[in-house]
């Protein structure tokens, strides 16, 4: 009687644990296949401008606007705007503003008496310099951005005769949450995968020893 009682605790936990390690396996694989297929490598890139980039030539404080569709990216935990900026042998400097959902990204007062136009204001984002070539710039939009499935973007650049080339895009990063062991930085997906591909083998090694 002990013994038949002993054995169906035995399937009991085995069972359990098979379960368990299913759940982990599944939920894991899931979580690889989902963050490979919505991100690449750096994120997930949403184009603000068009293939090629928008010029900017004698728009002076007048803002350029794009409306982008950011329902792919409003839950990642960090949303980022990239750009590739390419002058055309401007030797000035030039201000330029970002505006993302009504919010001036990074603001600074300008000193002089101009505003950029279309609600702006006297305000900036950053200075360019014209004679330093093609450059990359990022800043942090996830406040602005965080939530919202469509994104008002407004971009200025005081150039005038000399113009200036922008490819902007969007990138959210989803933050596929990690784990740092021994000095190895994991994605808790491929831990959990791993641990229910561990669980497994050890579920079929006690089933084996019981029997």
């Amino acid at each position: 009687m002990m013994t038949k009682l002993q054995i169906t605790k035995n399937n009991i936990f085995l069972l359990l644990t098979l379960a368990l390690s299913l759940s982990m396996l599944i939920t894991g694989t899931v979580g690889l296949i989902t963050y490979a297929q919505t991100s690449s490598e750096t994120g997930t890139i949403v184009p603000i401008t068009p293939s090629g980039g928008v010029v900017f030539q004698n728009t002076g404080w007048n803002p350029k606007s794009f409306t982008v569709n950011t329902q792919s990216i409003m839950n990642d935990k960090k949303i980022y705007v990239e750009m590739q900026v390419t002058p055309d042998e401007d030797p000035y400097n030039r201000f330029f503003v970002l505006s993302v959902n009504g919010q001036v990204i990074n603001p600074a007062q300008l000193a002089i008496q101009r505003s950029f136009g279309d609600g702006i204001g006297p305000y900036y984002t950053d200075i360019f310099a014209g004679p330093t070539g093609t450059f990359t710039a990022q800043y942090d939009v996830t406040s602005e951005v965080s939530g919202k499935s469509t994104s008002i973007v407004l971009m200025g650049l005081t150039a005038y005769a000399y113009p200036w080339t922008i490819q902007a895009n969007f990138l959210g990063q989803s933050g596929d949450p990690t784990i740092n062991i021994a000095g190895y930085t994991l994605a808790l997906s491929e831990i959990l995968a791993g641990l229910g591909i561990l669980s497994l083998i050890g579920a079929v090694w006690l089933k084996e020893k019981s029997d």
